[in-house]
């Protein structure tokens, strides 16, 4: 007999579900004991436990994997409907819902347990409830579209490739032969399921079958593929048939083939390889798409498997100038066992193979190993014959970079370096420049690599030309390169932003404790000035392998192309630590005047580095030097908008003096100076000088005299900005 919802005058009962009818006679039902028969009467609520909803029902029976209990839980669910008037509506909208768990629908869900019960609910089959009483149930008010989509954009092929249940019997020796599993996806595809479907990564089912190493699945779409007569009367009903060629050159959105994914897993076959290489040509005499081969040879790399015999394919489909290119990333990934693999095959192969072969950035798979401190790899290309590995030590990248300069830049590499100085010695390739006319010692200079940077010392190596006289293309010395030294940028832009907002912060809140830091004390623990003093381990090294004053002192005090020497650098950057030791070790002049007439206290008041400038003046810097604007450090304080410089500043005993500045204004008769600045910039701070600098109070509340006297030598200035003009011109 047939079964619908609306006509049923029984319903089967449960041993999870009360149902208003009496049991039928089935297996299942037989077993049960006459008290589960018993029906059920609702009189308790336990508000603890909330009634589930149809929706959870349908996600409960969808999700059962035991066909018996699917079929009772689907009766539970059905139960649930009648309680809604728009019955046939609501019906729809439950099967078409994503829940908030997965973004999946039922359909997936029911696919994914294997349920095959509910797939055919939600096909809108008449499905056999028991065969020995043929007793059936239409379920057409719950027919969902096929191809319904999950949140990521994957369809019930893409579901099925991904399942345990179906492919839980499935292995290497039984290839995955069950054949009610394998039936249940043909089933879906006779039902419409778009094969070709891609996901939000561009992935089709195919590409997940690849993955999952389901072979039945692979094989049946290739199949379905061919032009076989036998097989018309399926390519009628599955009119995509004629597109399943295209599966292996199909792309997701990161330009991933299935082979990509192929070379991946683990138990991946010369077979499987050859097969989608071969699937991958539009005609056997084309070529397949070299840049699919160059990522699936990569994939491979970053692996450590212990045989490559799968690649021969790939390396069989590479044209010659592609080889080169494979070179690099075993080199890269530091797998060595890969690197002798493809050399050895390449030579049965070809004539040789390629180690000199230049990728994108110019670099050799020499290069590319030591920058990526693939030590194994380095040794092994280094050990090769001399007529190899000697020709090509001395190559360069396309910024003009040698090995030696690439040992430099990285930190860990000393063990490299070792190895590669007994051959590099006698080719001078520690008097190499790059583009930037930077020596392998300015880099180690620049990236704080102490121990590079002392075994690439003239004592250690010899050089035509001093290498602490040699400036860059930025007219830069080791010293000044040193100074400006920063730790190189690793983590994400955030860290360096937030951590840029917190020393503001700190800045602009400072308490009794500043007396402390002025005095350098908590420097060791401060990250920012870490970084601020990155270089002074270098020009520490230097210092101390100069014993005499005239030669160290020579070397500190040569100027760059703007005329600074590295206490201008030190200062304009905030470097304390570094300010001290050339102050105080070095003794450099500390009032030593560059291009544009700039002093180290210029730069350190333009910049807002307040420590600095505390000890600069501490150590006698005069503070009214001008500079080729005629701006004292009040003035480019005032310019910078640095109101607790400014304040220090006015704090001074010679304020005054700082104060009796001008400069003409330009293409005017008019004269500027520190107080009319300060007015137009520092309102605020305006006021607090006046306050604190020119009121003076005579008496108090309670005495016969009181009063407040102002001084007006900064009001009524009109009489005086010239002569301060010109006494200040006199002066400097």
């Amino acid at each position: 007999m047939s079964v619908t919802p609306e006509k049923r005058g029984m319903s089967m009962s449960s041993t999870h579900h009360t149902i208003n009818v009496p049991p039928r006679s089935s297996a299942s039902s037989s077993k049960r004991s006459d008290s589960e028969n018993k029906p059920y009467h609702k009189l308790i609520s336990y508000d603890v436990i909330e009634e589930k909803s149809a929706q959870q029902l349908l996600y409960e029976v969808a999700q059962e994997s035991n066909q018996v209990k699917a079929i009772e839980k689907w009766w539970a669910f059905n139960e649930k409907l009648e309680n809604y008037i728009d019955n046939k509506k609501y019906r729809k909208q439950l099967v078409n819902t994503l829940d908030d768990k997965k973004q999946w629908a039922p359909l997936h869900y029911a696919v994914f347990m294997n349920n095959t019960f509910v797939c055919d609910c939600l096909a809108g089959k008449t499905v056999v409830l028991d065969e020995s009483t043929n007793e059936k149930f239409d379920s057409k008010d719950f027919r969902c579209d096929i191809n319904i989509l999950t949140g990521n954009g994957e369809n019930v092929l893409h579901i099925a490739a991904r399942s345990s249940c179906i492919w839980k019997d499935h292995t290497l020796a039984t290839r995955g032969n069950d054949e009610s599993s394998f039936a249940f996806i043909k089933e879906l595809i006779k039902r419409g399921a778009d094969v070709n479907h891609p996901d939000d990564e561009g992935r089709t089912p195919l590409h997940l079958a690849v993955m999952g190493n389901h072979l039945p699945f692979v094989e049946y779409l290739y199949i379905m593929g061919e032009p076989d007569p036998v097989r018309e009367e399926v390519k009628v009903i599955l009119p995509w048939a004629d597109k399943a060629v295209n599966f292996a050159r199909q792309h997701t959105l990161d330009n991933r083939t299935p082979l990509i994914n192929a070379v991946c897993h683990p138990s991946i076959t010369i077979d499987i390889v050859g097969t989608l290489i071969d699937k991958m040509k539009m005609a056997p005499e084309d070529k397949v798409e070299q840049i699919q081969l160059i990522m699936a040879f990569e994939q491979a790399a970053k692996g450590r498997r212990p045989k490559f015999d799968y690649l021969h394919p790939i390396i069989q489909a590479c044209e010659p100038d592609i080889i080169g290119q494979l070179v690099h990333f075993p080199c890269r990934y530091n797998n060595l066992k890969l690197l002798q693999w493809l050399i050895h095959t390449v030579e049965q192969n070809r004539a040789s193979c390629k180690l000199n072969a230049l990728d994108h950035a110019g670099y050799t798979p020499l290069l590319t190993a030591v920058f990526y401190r693939s030590k194994e790899c380095v040794e092994y290309l280094l050990k090769l014959k001399d007529k190899i590995a000697g020709q090509f030590i001395n190559e360069k990248n396309q910024d003009g970079e040698n090995i030696l300069h690439i040992c430099a830049k990285h930190k860990k590499t000393e063990d490299l370096l070792e190895m590669i100085l007994d051959r590099a010695a006698s080719l001078k390739l520690h008097e190499a420049i790059d583009n930037n006319g930077n020596l392998p010692l300015h880099v180690a200079a620049s990236t704080n690599h102490k121990s590079v940077f002392e075994k690439l010392l003239p004592k250690s190596l010899s050089y035509k030309k001093s290498p602490f006289s040699i400036r860059n293309a930025q007219g830069q010395t080791l010293v000044h390169i040193a100074t400006k030294a920063m730790p190189p940028r690793i983590g994400p832009d955030r860290h360096y932003v937030e951590k840029d907002h917190s020393s503001k912060e700190k800045n602009s809140t400072r308490e009794a404790s500043d007396e402390k830091d002025d005095e350098g004390n908590d420097e060791e623990g401060d990250e920012e000035s870490k970084d601020r003093n990155f270089g002074l381990p270098i020009l520490a090294c230097i210092y101390n392998r100069f014993p005499e004053e005239r030669e160290y002192l020579q070397i500190f005090s040569k100027r760059n192309d703007e005329r600074q020497t590295c206490l201008h650098l030190a200062a304009s950057k905030g470097a304390l630590k570094i300010v001290k030791f050339l102050v105080e070790k070095v003794q450099l002049e500390i009032d030593t005047i560059a291009d544009r007439r700039l002093t180290p206290l210029h730069l350190a008041c333009q910049n807002g580095h307040r420590k600095t400038i505390a000890y600069l003046i501490e150590k006698r810097a005069s503070a009214t030097l001008r500079n080729a604007e005629l701006h004292n450090c009040l003035e480019i304080a005032i310019v910078n908008q640095h109101e607790d410089i400014v304040k220090e500043l006015l704090t001074l005993p010679n304020w005054r003096d700082l104060m009796r500045n001008s400069h003409p204004v330009k293409d005017t008769e008019a004269y500027d100076t520190p107080m009319r600045k300060l007015i137009r910039y520092m309102p605020n701070v305006t006021i607090w000088m006046i306050d604190r600098n020119l009121t003076r109070t005579v008496g108090g509340h309670g005495d016969q005299v009181f009063k407040k006297v102002y001084d007006y030598e900064f009001y009524q200035d009109m009489s005086l900005v010239k002569k301060w003009y010109t006494k200040g011109k006199d002066s400097s």
